[in-house]
């Protein structure tokens, strides 16, 4: 019963079983608090059937966001729309929706009018919003579900996820990503932002 119930969930969820990319960045981190390997648990899969492999961080550091249209308009919007259900009843199945449409998005060329669209959507459960935020940069086996949750991170003022957004930082792949979120949302940003960048090479 309990190995038909793992298998089910394994197959249902796509994070299950899976080590999150905080926990395997910290366990990355050498004692000079720099990683020690620039791969991400989810590699494999996110460069399956791609001739060629970016270095961490540089497809996002050099393609700008796209120009719009009806196509990304409506990625934004349904992606809006899950995250709304999330914030207003949390559950593992809207999460799951959520999850697997990030996984298949650019995050990058959708992530400023997303933060737009949830900011003036008035139907946002806010307290409910961080903890998915929070449990996508700090559960996330993805590097699109961890962007997202940083960048919704980004949207709040509070220092109650400083030292998560700093260590996802540390990995290039998210650098751009946590140092917008620490000039949004974190005191001291310019002292914080120096601290992360001695810990990156990019």
């Amino acid at each position: 019963m309990t190995m038909i119930n793992t298998l089910n969930q394994n197959t249902l969820y796509p994070w299950a079983g899976k080590p999150s990319i905080y926990e395997y960045i910290v366990s990355a981190l050498d004692d000079r608090d720099r990683l020690n390997d620039a791969r991400l648990p989810d590699d494999d899969e996110y460069w399956a059937g791609h001739s060629v492999r970016w270095v961490a961080g540089g497809m996002d550091g050099t393609f700008s966001h796209h120009a719009g249209g009806q196509a990304e308009t409506a990625k934004v919007q349904a992606l809006v729309q899950l995250l709304v259900k999330q914030s207003r009843s949390p559950d593992n199945k809207t999460r799951r929706a959520t999850y697997l449409k990030l996984m298949q998005e650019d995050v990058l060329n959708v992530i400023d009018s997303l933060l737009e669209s949830l900011r003036e959507h008035p139907g946002v459960v806010i307290p409910n919003l961080y903890q998915e935020a929070e449990w996508f940069a700090r559960s996330g086996a993805h590097r699109n579900v961890v962007k997202l949750g940083i960048a919704l991170l980004g949207q709040f003022e509070t220092e109650k996820h400083r030292e998560l957004v700093i260590t996802l930082g540390k990995h290039d792949e998210f650098t751009l990503y946590s140092a917008v979120a620490i000039r949004g949302s974190l005191d001291n940003a310019n002292e914080t932002l120096f601290e992360l960048a001695k810990a990156v090479d990019g």
